[in-house]
């Protein structure tokens, strides 16, 4: 809201004065000074003066009105008094009645005096009250920090077809679900349980800070909840006989911006990339660096460019590795254009090299080299595995069979010509161009001993069936975010996501419990229920593609809150 300016509130104690008599002039005065703190007190309440501005305006109403000047010069004319009415009277053109001199009352020092203590008094208490903080008295560095965070309390209902028998285990069933030990078997996947319902109580905490150091540089730190060797959840599953949560760095990085349309920043920090969880977990944090540039070409199209690297999992060269650190290479090119008022288009065409993922054989000793072997650090399950251990006899261990570097192409239609209601359309599309069913035979040990026979097709000469493919589509309505009371929003899509589509480390942990080898539904809403609370409800019915059977569908409850 606009302050007032305080001349025209000057100027109308200016005018007011002249209307008190003589005969009472104190009591008049009183009067008025009453009036005065009243509105002066009326207005800080409602926040239209500061505190400063209110003794500003006794400052000036107590001090000798100038010379000289417009504004003197105007309240004199309005205001009257012995010198102005002479000078009025001698200017008048002949003929015309002359104004009657108006008297101005002396204001006495001590009510003056009076008058500003009594407002400073009610001013300081009212700041006391309301715990106002004196900006003069802040140290400057704390105008450069943001704070911020968010805490989400979830209700989830985890519900798993019945166990299949053995006979129908490598059939594609929704009417049932493979047992957790033979999908592992079977799969090479570590899952705990495919067949009994659960219910959760989850929580999620996140808080951190923006500090601007200066015109060019930011730095970004933030702590969240969660399983830390879990890059794709912050969540924590409440129920460990009141123990607390685990709290890891989620962000640690620094942004430099040189120029308004371009960003370099470097350490931990949010997904740089336009996508979906389709590819990426919405809240997954990357480690590395990236440079970003966003030029405008013209008022109705804006473009972008994205390059950087970002390490998966390192390994110390040795003189007998056969197995090198693990990178991600990720470019994108894509814009913003608007195409009307109320309309606007953004797509973004990006490419993904997962370098060195795929697993090594170890050798005799069970090691790739003195550091250990080429299996992932974090998987969740869909993605092709074999076991890289079969030269030792020891037990399996298992590794991604196929390389991964993937295509990606992510538009988003926005529709706002409904304002405050819009209607979002996101399609995301994604193929891995990196697979290769023979040279996987190949890396596999020359033959399909070590490789899944699940995963196995005769249409392919015995090899790996090729499942490349994943798309994605979500139709969203309302407000796209919600951060006041009444405002809302609604959603629907359906994903389908083949085996060896994308890596199953990093996409979606709701959507069929993670992973990939994943079709179906997905449905949700959002409700503010008050500033930055809104309640959550989705829904994901999601069932194996052409994988062994599982079918899960996930209910999801949540309490939001942002600060």
């Amino acid at each position: 809201m606009n302050k007032p300016s305080i001349k025209p509130i000057v100027l109308c104690l200016a005018l007011a004065l002249p209307l008190t008599s003589l005969a009472d002039e104190r009591e008049s005065l009183e009067s008025l000074r009453n009036t005065t703190l009243n509105l002066i007190q009326a207005l800080v309440q409602q926040g239209v003066l500061s505190k400063e501005k209110a003794e500003e305006i006794v400052r000036q109403a107590s001090s000798p009105a100038p010379a000289s000047g417009p504004a003197t010069d105007a309240a004199a004319s309005a205001a009257g008094g012995a010198g102005g009415a002479a000078a009025g009277a001698a200017e008048a053109p002949a003929g015309k009645d002359v104004p009657k001199s108006v008297r101005v009352p002396y204001v006495p020092e001590f009510v003056k005096r009076e008058l500003k203590d009594q407002v400073k008094a009610e001013l300081l208490a009212q700041a006391k009250a309301e715990r106002w903080v004196d900006a003069a008295r802040l140290p400057e560095w704390l105008d450069r920090f943001s704070f911020s965070g968010d805490v989400t309390l979830r209700f989830e209902d985890d519900t798993f077809r019945p166990p299949c028998d053995t006979t129908g285990a490598t059939s594609n069933s929704t009417s049932c679900n493979v047992p957790a030990v033979l999908y592992n078997q079977l799969v090479g996947t570590n899952l705990n349980n495919t067949t009994v319902n659960r219910q959760l109580l989850r929580l999620r905490a996140t808080e951190g800070a923006e500090i601007r150091v200066n015109d060019h540089t930011t730095a970004e730190f933030r702590l969240s909840t969660g399983n830390l060797s879990n890059p794709v959840t912050n969540f924590q599953t409440l129920g460990a006989s009141f123990g607390r949560p685990a709290i890891g760095l989620n962000q640690a990085s620094i942004r430099y911006e040189p120029l308004d349309w371009l960003r370099l920043q470097g350490g931990r920090f949010t997904n740089p990339f336009l996508g979906t969880d389709l590819l990426w977990y919405d809240r997954l944090g990357f480690d590395g660096a990236y440079v970003q540039g966003h030029p405008r070409v013209s008022d109705a199209l804006e473009l972008f460019g994205t390059l950087g690297a970002f390490p998966l999992q390192d390994f110390e060269p040795t003189a007998t590795s056969s197995v090198k650190s693990k990178w991600l290479y990720g470019s994108q090119v894509g814009g913003r254009w608007k195409i009307a008022d109320a309309t606007a288009l953004k797509f973004g065409l990006g490419y993904y090299d997962f370098t060195h993922v795929e697993g090594v054989v170890n050798d005799a000793t069970g090691n790739n080299n003195l550091n250990g072997n080429s299996a992932p650090l974090f998987t969740q399950k869909g993605n092709t595995l074999f076991n890289i251990n079969q030269l030792n006899g020891g037990a399996p261990v298992y590794a991604l069979a196929s390389k991964f570097r993937e295509l990606d192409l992510t538009s988003q239609l926005d529709l706002a010509q409904f304002n405050p209601v819009h209607v979002l359309w996101t399609v995301d599309v994604a193929r891995n161009l990196g697979f290769d069913a023979n040279e996987i035979n190949a890396r596999a040990g020359g033959g399909t001993a070590s490789l899944p026979l699940a995963v196995l097709d005769p249409r392919y000469g015995g090899l790996i069936r090729p499942r490349v493919n994943a798309w994605g589509s979500r139709l969203t309505v309302g407000s796209p975010t919600i951060h006041r009371a009444g405002e809302w929003q609604g959603y629907m899509g359906y994903k389908y996501v083949e085996r060896d589509a994308v890596l199953d480390a990093f996409n979606d942990p709701d959507f069929h419990l993670g992973g990939t080898d994943a079709k179906g539904w997905l449905a949700g809403g959002s409700l503010g229920i008050d500033r930055d609370t809104w309640l959550t409800l989705k829904y994901f019915s999601a069932q194996a593609i052409d994988g062994l059977p599982l079918s899960i569908d996930v209910l999801q409850a949540d309490f939001n809150t942002r600060f």
